[in-house]
């Protein structure tokens, strides 16, 4: 999937969209007379990305690929060694002197082929996250793209699909909310609250620092249902259970590792927990989803 970057001078604002994501990239230079202009595009192929010069008035110039990688060539199309979030800058110099490029964050991501349609078939090739032998959450699946994180939660008939969500997006376990409901706690900066089954949505709650006790249930809301942050499907009847899938916005969440994060989830039933992942008291080890392959 080839996406395209765009710079706006104006007010360097950044815009997506599934079809093509569209960012912010390069920058106007210096106005002085005679200096030249540092500008630039790009387009990404997952992790092959083509830098299209755009400048002006100069006659070398000087890439620094945000990877420890650079090139003097004019227009140089570089291969990043994982997908992640990098800033890369052009300085560009001429007769006038030289100007650097403003500085713009490129989320590379593989693409996904999930769509949060109630069909579960897209799943079939990714791989299993977490899989249980009790509660009524059995197996879990994530999968990602540049702009969304995706989950399939699989379960028994006893699969409620209302959800709290916790993720530890810095994955310092020693930070922001830890529960005793895992071993190993949970280090959560988000947590994801809602009857996804009934609602198809969820609110996003942000951890409150100000409680000086990561041990606290506090939250401050960063997200209210309906915003578009996330969307749920039915939950579906299968072979073995039930079913649910859904996916989260990216940009939501501040802060979130270029190399991926930790999740824990309750599958709640009046508040009470019927089923978890990890499994209560059982660590949280096997959370990790990485986000650089």
């Amino acid at each position: 999937m080839k996406l395209r970057f765009v710079p706006s001078f104006a007010a360097w604002s950044r815009a997506l969209s599934l079809a093509g994501l569209v960012l912010v990239a390069g920058a106007c230079g210096d106005d002085d007379e005679g200096a030249p202009k540092s500008d630039f595009i790009y387009e990404s192929d997952e992790r092959t990305v083509t830098f299209i010069n755009l400048s002006k008035g100069a006659t070398a110039y000087h890439w620094d690929f945000g990877d420890g990688e650079t090139s003097t060539e004019e227009n140089p199309v570089h291969e990043y060694p994982a997908f992640g979030v990098y800033t890369a800058y052009l300085t560009a110099t001429g007769s006038g002197g030289e100007t650097l490029s403003l500085p713009d964050e490129m989320i590379l991501a593989k693409s996904s082929d999930v769509v949060i349609d109630g069909n579960f078939d897209d799943w079939a090739n990714i791989p299993v996250s977490t899989e249980l032998a009790e509660g009524s959450i059995t197996r879990v699946k994530v999968d990602y793209d540049g702009l969304k994180l995706y989950f399939y939660v699989e379960g028994t008939a006893d699969l409620q699909g209302f959800f709290d969500l916790y993720l530890n997006v810095d994955n310092d376990f020693s930070t922001a909310f830890n529960t005793g409901d895992w071993q190993n706690g949970i280090g959560a900066e988000y947590l994801i609250e809602g009857d996804l089954a009934k609602d198809h949505d969820a609110a996003l709650f942000g951890y409150d620092y100000s409680s000086g006790n990561n041990d606290t249930f506090a939250w401050l809301g960063a997200a209210d249902v309906g915003s578009g942050f996330l969307l749920a499907s039915d939950v579906k009847v299968i072979a073995s259970g039930k079913a649910i899938e859904f996916s989260m916005m990216r940009s939501t969440l501040v802060g979130l590792s270029p190399s991926g994060f930790t999740y824990g989830i309750h599958d709640l039933l009046n508040w009470g927990s019927v089923g978890s992942v990890p499994v209560a008291g059982a660590g949280n080890e096997t959370q990790f989803v990485d986000l650089t392959k």
